[in-house]
């Protein structure tokens, strides 16, 4: 992956929003805005006051599935969701461009030297590759369901059906057939069928992914560091690190925590039961409590 030019930051104010949070009558103000990042601009929105969060949404979704995060972690953090390259209401460019630079952007436009980092899934990927490559800009670690640079997806032969589906999908512009098949891998999980799945949690996600496709199209997917992938040097990351999957995710998925959680130095690895991907949308009560608990801990 080549290196690219480092450009002065520059964050670009949007609206301004203001939510109301009924806890003890306290006003919490939110905030958008885009920061430049070669000719990208990267969605923003910031929310409470704190030690400083972020969180990283999984692929083909954005910043909108953290919300019962943010309503609740706002409450004691500051907590920042980023829209990634390719991902919601981010403007992309034509440029390749690496997710660290992205995170080094925002922390520093936000004048922010070191934060506790929040990834699901393609956020679990990013936020395990700027672990290794800047340990010094991370504070705690939380890997919901993460993937992770060097794993080699081929252990999971119904995960494998289900891509070739997506790319059946995606090359005949069947957004929403591509949407519903998203939904059956990354939400139902391979032991539920779509009735067994809470039908909100459903329909937002594939809502989210619908809206992805059709805006973004694959084009612009964030980059990586491949020399050497994180799956090679994990026991590099000195940051405490919590895990939380679902028991009933992909083969693939629980694999990779079990690797991380063998080589990963200061971790602890949470199992949410009867959850498969995305689990802060469907167990987002537990999930936040854990998330809380690790993130006030002295560990």
């Amino acid at each position: 992956m080549k290196n690219l030019t480092n450009p002065i930051p520059v964050i670009i104010p949007c609206v301004v929003l203001t939510m109301l949070v009924f806890c003890s009558c306290t006003k919490i103000r939110s905030k958008d805005f885009f920061v430049s990042v070669n000719d990208y601009k990267i969605y923003v929105e910031e929310t409470g006051k704190g030690d400083p969060v972020i969180l990283l949404h999984g692929g083909l979704l954005d910043h909108r599935m953290w919300q019962k995060q943010v309503d609740d972690l706002s409450k004691s953090f500051r907590i920042i969701t980023i829209d990634m390259p390719g991902h919601g209401q981010t403007v992309d460019g034509d440029s390749t461009i690496m997710m660290n630079e992205v995170l080094l952007k925002v922390l520093d436009s936000l004048k922010i030297d070191k934060a506790n980092l929040v990834g699901l899934s393609l956020g679990g990927v990013a936020v395990t590759d700027f672990a290794v490559a800047h340990p010094d800009r991370c504070d705690k670690i939380v890997l919901a369901a993460p993937g992770l640079v060097g794993w080699d997806f081929k252990e999971d032969s119904v995960l494998a059906k289900q891509d070739e589906d997506r790319r059946k999908t995606f090359e005949e512009k069947d957004t929403l057939g591509f949407a519903e098949s998203f939904v059956q891998s990354w939400t139902d999980g391979p032991q539920r069928s779509p009735d067994q799945v809470n039908e909100k949690v459903r329909a937002r996600v594939k809502q989210c992914v619908f809206e992805n496709i059709k805006r973004h199209q694959f084009r612009h997917w964030p980059g990586f560091t491949e020399h050497p992938p994180a799956s090679e040097v994990l026991d590099s990351i000195k940051s405490p690190v919590l895990i939380i999957v679902g028991n009933i995710d992909m083969k693939d998925i629980i694999m990779i925590t079990n690797l991380m959680e063998s080589k990963i130095p200061n971790v602890r690895k949470i199992t949410l039961d009867g959850v498969a991907h995305m689990v802060n949308l469907e167990n987002p009560i537990q999930f936040n409590e854990e998330v809380k608990n690790f993130l006030v801990s002295k560990r």
